[in-house]
């Protein structure tokens, strides 16, 4: 490899395309013991040296065009699996999405695109349910809030959401329920509110 670019830097001309097939083989030793990085910066150098139009320089291109694609979907993958870990869910669902698109039809990969955005699409409808039914909840409209409870509960019993459980809030409305005297009034289940405060934690 010495000798070889000892020759280029002599004739450029004559020996760039023998220099770069040198470093081509390089890079194949480089992505072999895991070094990208290494064989990303050969690859460059073979662009720098292999003369235009020739299949090398056709095939390096096409690698390196790889290397950005991949690059920027494990950029996305990563973002959206922390988005998922923030619970925000719709906008892990719109990168899902994105990598839903850039996928093959037919492999493993669409596949587990598929099932990530089922996903955060079930976690988006329970979110905004229980969300829904908390906010009822706070306004003491009791039976909307056990019956959007209920919905969560049906999907998933142990349904958990910023600290709070759905049975455990679905019990508070029950038990506030139980306490209603509306005195004066007609409760709100049948269209007015009650007047007992809600207990929340």
């Amino acid at each position: 490899m010495a000798e070889l670019e000892e020759a280029y830097k002599l004739d450029p001309g004559a020996s760039g395309e023998p220099v770069a097939r040198a470093l081509a083989a390089l890079t194949g030793e480089r992505e072999e013991k895991g070094n990208r990085e290494g064989a990303l910066a050969a690859y460059r150098q073979v662009l720098e040296i292999a003369p235009g139009g020739t299949i090398l320089r056709e095939e390096v291109q096409a690698i390196l065009a790889d290397w950005d694609v991949q690059r920027d979907r494990e950029q996305l993958i990563e973002q959206a699996k922390g988005l998922e870990r923030k619970q925000w869910w719709q906008e892990a669902a719109a990168i899902y999405r994105e990598l839903l698109a850039l996928s093959s039809k037919g492999t493993d990969e669409r596949t587990q695109w598929q099932e990530a955005l089922a996903r955060c699409e079930t976690e988006t409808e329970l979110a905004d349910t229980f969300d829904q039914a908390f906010a009822a909840y706070r306004r003491r409209e009791w039976a909307t809030a056990r019956d959007l409870l209920e919905k969560v509960i049906e999907r998933r019993p142990d349904y958990e959401r910023n600290g709070r459980t759905a049975k455990s809030l679905l019990n508070r409305a029950h038990r506030q329920r139980e306490r209603c005297l509306c005195p004066g009034t007609v409760c709100h289940r049948y269209g007015e509110r009650c007047s007992i405060r809600p207990t929340i934690s």
